[in-house]
């Protein structure tokens, strides 16, 4: 079995000559990750010059689905409710690519507690389509071999008046900014292809005839304190600087807070959020 899965991983990545979301050739270079962290392949960092896709190449391809140990802060109760206004009492509830045992809760304190809540791969595993009120996509669309798609087969499990919800970093945020030439803490190799900003986001949705009801970004501190480490430890930093940040100490930790508090007030958090939906059928 062991022989199996080495052969079958060989082919690792593969060449992206065009953006992910709408498909142009246009696009800078920002730089070259990959060998930081212990990561094992360089890959060359590309940003569409149409949507502002961010996207990697060559890229992964063998595995998708949120990175292990992606950090997504709890969502506040208003935000929770807003994903759940209008739902039915007993809406069916559907976790893609996550353990939903922390949403299962938060989902339930919000108010529907006789929701059922499921979770799934939506890309192998798309079952009874039209029959959830709301899907959840935890760090997905940046790991989907084709992220039209996912969304596409993720609005086919909708009833008619459910809703989408994308978590995905955001490589339209501060941090990124600061760091998303080589170093930004959302590189998650092999796991992660393309990243969404903002406006790409609102393309992906437009050419898959999608509603983006509502986009939002969230604070999410240990975005800088991971981005610093990793320049800290491609720069060759002592481990005891690096343990500083590593260690969540108080004064880096202060630091990171207040640049990332300063980036979700100019609505360039660390991490995004949206709602989308169907258009309303008599809108057109």
């Amino acid at each position: 079995m062991d022989e199996t899965r080495l052969s079958h991983a060989e082919p690792s990545q593969t060449l992206m000559l065009q953006c992910p979301t709408c498909g142009s050739d246009a696009a800078d270079t920002l730089g070259v990750t990959g060998s930081i962290g212990g990561l094992p392949d360089a890959t060359v960092v590309m940003r569409c010059e149409g949507c502002s896709t961010v996207y990697l190449s060559p890229a992964p391809v063998e595995n998708s689905g949120s990175p292990p140990g992606t950090s997504t802060p709890v969502p506040g109760r208003r935000r929770l409710d807003r994903w759940t206004r209008g739902l039915p009492r007993a809406a069916r509830i559907l976790c893609c690519d996550c353990d939903p045992g922390w949403y299962r809760a938060a989902l339930l304190q919000a108010g529907n507690g006789g929701s059922v809540i499921e979770c799934t791969d939506p890309e192998h595993r798309l079952i009874e389509p039209g029959s959830y009120d709301l899907v959840l996509l935890s760090h997905s669309l940046e790991s989907a071999q084709d992220p039209g798609t996912l969304l596409k087969q993720a609005a086919g499990l909708l009833t008619i008046h459910g809703r989408i919800v994308v978590v995905t970093s955001n490589a339209g945020s501060s941090c990124f900014g600061a760091f998303g030439g080589r170093h930004w803490s959302g590189y998650r190799f092999p796991w992660t292809r393309q990243h969404l900003t903002p406006d790409a986001l609102g393309t992906l949705c437009k050419i898959v005839g999608l509603r983006l009801a509502e986009l939002d970004t969230l604070f999410v501190a240990d975005a800088w304190l991971t981005s610093a480490t990793n320049w800290l430890q491609d720069w060759g930093a002592n481990d005891r600087v690096i343990r500083l940040f590593t260690g969540r100490w108080l004064l880096p930790l202060a630091v990171a807070s207040l640049l990332e508090s300063v980036a979700v007030m100019r609505g360039r958090g660390s991490l995004l959020v949206a709602q989308l939906e169907r258009p309303c059928p008599d809108s057109g």
